[in-house]
């Protein structure tokens, strides 16, 4: 959000593109791995993610948890057991939740940066409009 300034707070407070908001989820550098991690993680437990900038697809170092019952909600699918979410690009928070019964290895996933997009690409096709490269101008610009 803005500040009383203008200045978008999560952009200057925030120095990577997610962070753990709760739980104990573990961060190090532009890497989140669940609680306790590389060992078994622990029972009912639950870590919430923020995601504060677009930011490239995850990349899963190690996925392993109980199958159906221990859950990374990455844009609100479920991913567990070996169904990772490696390649998924995170538009919204992410939860981890894990149940009392059974517990995995556990999971370490990385924030990769966005991928560059080729943009629109346009032409002036009629009128007096200039174009010079991507930009495009207005008749007698910069007047």
């Amino acid at each position: 959000y803005l500040n009383k300034w203008g200045y978008d707070y999560d952009y200057y407070y925030y120095s990577s593109a997610w962070s753990v908001a709760n739980g104990p989820c573990n961060q190090d550098g532009e890497c989140i791995s669940s609680p306790n991690f590389p060992n078994p993680y622990f029972g009912l437990q639950s870590c919430d993610i923020r995601v504060h900038e677009a930011m490239g697809p995850i990349s899963v170092e190690a996925f392993d948890t109980e199958s159906s019952f221990d859950i990374l909600f990455v844009n609100g699918l479920g991913y567990h057991g070996l169904h990772t979410p490696h390649g998924v690009t995170p538009t919204t928070h992410i939860t981890w939740t894990s149940d009392y019964i059974i517990n995995g290895q556990g999971w370490k996933i990385c924030a990769t940066p966005p991928t560059a997009h080729a943009g629109p690409t346009w032409a002036v096709v009629d009128g007096p409009c200039t174009q010079d490269g991507a930009c495009i101008s207005s008749p007698n610009f910069p007047g």
